[in-house]
């Protein structure tokens, strides 16, 4: 639920407040699905002190929302705030078909049913923000071909993919450059089933 999600930035945002207080390390962060979408929530969070700055973060098959009709304030559902933010690693497959079909119906929204379909956002694999455009690298995954399109979603956080991710947030080299020096230049199909340990 939409709700859930705002409560749940706002403790993010605190999380971060005090990671902020305690260390002046970079803050790294790595979202999967609708955690994505509470990440952007905190870095634009009142409550979240102005010293706050995400270095890098990863989105794994995150449910980029976007209003198609230009109605004030409900274009972006889950706007980032994109000087909070270094850069971003946006991963997603196209096989998956709970990031963008099913997430449009989960978007959280709960408007009257008469303007509910105009007002509804769409969930797409690229962040459609031309302010938050230039924060991403944007890379698309294969998976195996007996991934279902439901596995697809959670082998997006698996252990094939979690290797290349740490080496991204480790270094400032782009994911291409990261996997030309670990895999050879290329990542093979993520295989089903592959959920991490």
């Amino acid at each position: 639920m939409g709700i859930a999600r705002g409560a749940a930035s706002e403790q993010l945002a605190a999380y971060l407040n005090a990671i902020h207080e305690l260390t002046r390390e970079p803050l790294r962060i790595i979202a999967h699905s609708h955690g994505c979408n509470i990440v952007k929530l905190a870095s634009a969070s009142k409550k979240l002190a102005p010293g706050v700055h995400i270095a890098s973060a990863v989105f794994l098959a995150c449910p980029h929302f976007f209003t198609p009709h230009a109605i004030e304030d409900y274009q972006l559902p889950y706007p980032l705030s994109p000087q909070r933010f270094g850069r971003i690693l946006n991963v997603y497959s196209r096989h998956d078909s709970v990031q963008a079909t099913l997430a449009s119906h989960l978007s959280g929204q709960m408007f009257a049913t008469a303007i509910a379909e105009m007002l509804s956002p769409t969930a797409f694999r690229v962040d459609q923000d031309p302010a938050a455009r230039h924060l991403y690298e944007n890379v698309e995954l294969a998976v195996a071909a007996d991934c279902s399109e439901q596995e697809a979603h959670t082998v997006m956080h698996g252990a094939t993919i979690g290797g290349p991710v740490g080496a991204w947030l480790d270094s400032n080299c782009t994911f291409t450059e990261v996997l030309r020096s670990h895999h050879s230049g290329v990542l093979p199909p993520i295989p089903a089933q592959d959920y991490g340990a």
